[in-house]
């Protein structure tokens, strides 16, 4: 019985339930894991329906259904908005109206419910990824919504209908083209959002943190994803003069390092530093969703709602949720007014329960070096002389993680020597800080911009000296070349020579072509999609005379260029080429002589159905293509509109019109 009732699935709910499936997947991988199983689990529940395999649920139980999933995202959110928990209630309500589709009503609220949760997924990811991935889900949901009003289209062959329909929408995607770009490119842009979302703790992020140990960096080292992106307004720097600076650590709790509390944190003025030395530069920065900003080491140039810190931390007043572009300019000879500090006691502290080892090292070098300036010394040549190796793969530390180190394993990479020699240079009653950023970076050499990936993730010291004020320290720079292990291509150490110096075999090379060709798609993408604003689009106009349009004129221009665009694609889509009428007329006549030799002559009073009919009484063999050609004459001559296609096919159908002259009943 069960297997009876079995049916086979209509292939335009097919096609919706393919749609929802694109529509919920990048949702479903950032929600929680009972989330995405319930949405999975209803549109499932609705295949099963389609082909005759379960009953929908019933009222009672689709309200049941509601309430708990209700109930469950605000015990996951403790909220129901917000980009992360109304995306997933839009997910849900989507899913929930799956279970009560009845007619071709429900089905275009579920099409363009599903219009409407696609464009929630740019407020996570405006990546070219994304955005081809969303061509290809709005390429199925119009695809779904001719097959819901042309539903004849369904009857025929599955691969003749589909492949027709997908050829369909995507000439109305071509034709929907032009405005879309007329729309991007001279829509007003507004200085902010058209709207607010409330910002969300947590959330998936790629880059640095607030708090580093040894072994932290050791993620990003081998991720080649791309931090930000850097062009130069003149030549680069040297490569031992990038450092990108981003989060100034400055709390040890004898593990971790963090950075000050905020209300510790006062803001620099830029008169207290001697600058020199000056480089501008664009830097394009992927979304992190931290507050810090990176910059090369000085920045003296300080982009709109962001600051600089006590500690020279570039932070934005909001987190970084998107691709940001912001112009800079670095003093890469600078220093600080060196008769003061801030917050002194915060660059000195080491818990007394850590470092023993290391305090008695410290006090000995202390007695040999009493300047601070050869103290620095001391401790860098400790690093240098000492059996130190670098290497992106060292030991688990156990316990005191500075004793460790400095007198058991000595093998590590960046976060390792800069956390001891920082703790070094405190216990001496140096002020001393750890910074963390980027180090280095990569010119493309298909453009003229510079990539720095999370592989060129770095940390580094800084102390402050008496009438030199603060200094930056790189222990792993003082380690021989002998001495390195696991250097790597991407590693954190930029530097000329340790680098592998094997040329890639010619595959290898075309490869790395290829990905220097995409990340320059994608440079392009973020600078004139993602990063298309205000000062852009003004640029944009001034290079057609348009510079000087206020906000309201540029509105007026887009509804004038709109209502020609408009116009112009009506008549392309809308001007129906009707089949010339002689053509038609004597193509039908050569289908009337060929009856004719047949006995069959076609009498004055007598309409083409009425001739067609007195045919097909006669020549049974032949009604079919009898009425399917007369059928195609009536709408060719006489049906408002008619399509183009048809002649083609009423053509075909005559010539190949050859019956044969004896017929047997």
């Amino acid at each position: 019985m069960a297997e009876r009732n079995k049916k086979r699935l209509p292939l335009d709910i097919g096609m919706l339930l393919f749609s929802v499936v694109l529509v919920c997947l990048p949702h479903l991988l950032r929600m929680p894991p009972w989330v995405s199983l319930l949405c999975l689990g209803l549109i499932g529940w609705r295949l099963l329906h389609e082909t005759g395999r379960a009953a929908l649920p019933g009222r009672y139980l689709r309200l049941l259904i509601l309430g708990v999933s209700v109930t469950g995202l605000f015990l996951s959110y403790a909220t129901l908005f917000g980009r992360t928990a109304g995306s997933a209630l839009l997910l849900l309500m989507l899913c929930l109206k799956l279970m009560e589709l009845k007619g071709r009503r429900d089905v275009v609220i579920v099409i363009y419910i599903s219009f409407f949760i696609l464009i929630t997924g740019f407020l996570f990811d405006q990546s070219i990824y994304s955005g081809l991935y969303m061509l290809l889900v709005v390429l199925s949901l119009i695809t779904t919504l001719i097959l819901h009003n042309h539903p004849a289209a369904t009857g025929r062959r599955l691969p003749r209908a589909l492949g027709q329909t997908l050829r369909q929408a995507l000439m109305l995607m071509l034709q929907a083209l032009p405005l879309t770009l007329m729309l991007f490119f001279l829509f007003p842009r507004l200085p902010g959002p058209l709207w607010s979302l409330p910002d969300e703790g947590g959330g998936a992020s790629t880059g640095l943190s607030d708090e580093l140990e040894p072994g932290r960096i050791s993620k990003l080292s081998n991720n080649p994803a791309v931090a930000f992106r850097v062009k130069f307004e003149g030549p680069p720097p040297p490569a031992e003069l990038l450092y990108w600076r981003g989060p100034v650590l400055s709390l040890f709790d004898g593990r971790k390092w963090k950075i000050l509390p905020e209300d510790s944190a006062s803001r620099l003025n830029l008169d207290d530093l001697r600058l020199n030395l000056a480089v501008d530069y664009t830097l394009t920065l992927e979304p992190h969703n931290q507050h810090w900003l990176f910059a090369l080491e000085l920045p003296g140039r300080i982009p709109a709602n962001t600051y600089l810190s006590e500690d020279m931390q570039l932070l934005q007043t909001r987190p970084v949720t998107r691709v940001s572009r912001y112009r800079m300019r670095a003093y890469l000879d600078y220093r600080l007014d060196p008769r003061s500090i801030i917050n002194s006691h915060y660059y000195l502290q080491v818990p007394d329960s850590v470092a023993r080892r290391t305090r008695r090292l410290v006090a000995g070098l202390r007695r040999q070096h009493a300047g601070d300036g050869a103290f620095v010394n001391a401790a860098l040549n400790f690093f240098r002389e000492e059996n130190f190796i670098y290497t992106r793969q060292p030991p688990a530390l156990e316990g005191d993680a500075i004793d460790g180190f400095l007198f058991d394993s000595r093998r590590g990479y960046c976060t390792h020597y800069a956390s001891a020699l920082a703790v070094m240079l405190r216990l001496a009653g140096i002020p001393a800080r750890i910074v963390s950023g980027y180090q280095g970076g990569e010119m493309n050499p298909l453009s003229d911009y510079m990539i720095v990936r999370q592989s060129d993730a770095h940390a580094w010291v800084e102390a402050w000296l008496p009438r030199k004020g603060w200094l930056r320290l790189d222990p792993t720079s003082v380690i021989p070349d002998s001495r390195v292990e696991d250097s790597g291509e991407g590693g954190e150490r930029q530097q000329a020579g340790r680098r592998g110096a094997t040329a890639p075999d010619w595959l290898g090379q075309r490869l790395k072509t290829l990905r220097y060709a995409w990340d320059r798609l994608n440079n392009d993408w973020n600078n004139w999609v993602v990063g298309y604003n205000e000062k852009r689009q003004k640029s944009l106009l001034a290079r057609f005379g348009a510079e000087a349009l206020s906000l309201q004129n540029l509105g007026l221009l887009l509804a004038a260029v709109f209502a020609l665009g408009l116009l112009v694609l009506t008549l392309f889509v809308f001007r129906r080429r009707r089949p010339p009428a002689a053509p038609v007329k004597q193509l039908y006549a050569r289908f009337c002589r060929k009856l004719a030799r047949l006995g069959f002559v076609r009498r004055p009073e007598e309409t083409a159905r009425d001739y067609a009919r007195r045919v097909s009484i006669r020549r049974r063999d032949l009604q079919a293509a009898v009425m399917t050609i007369t059928r195609a004459y009536d709408h060719l001559r006489y049906a408002p509109h008619p399509s183009p296609r048809l002649y083609s096919y009423f053509r075909k159908k005559i010539r190949q019109f050859r019956p044969p002259r004896h017929y047997r009943p």
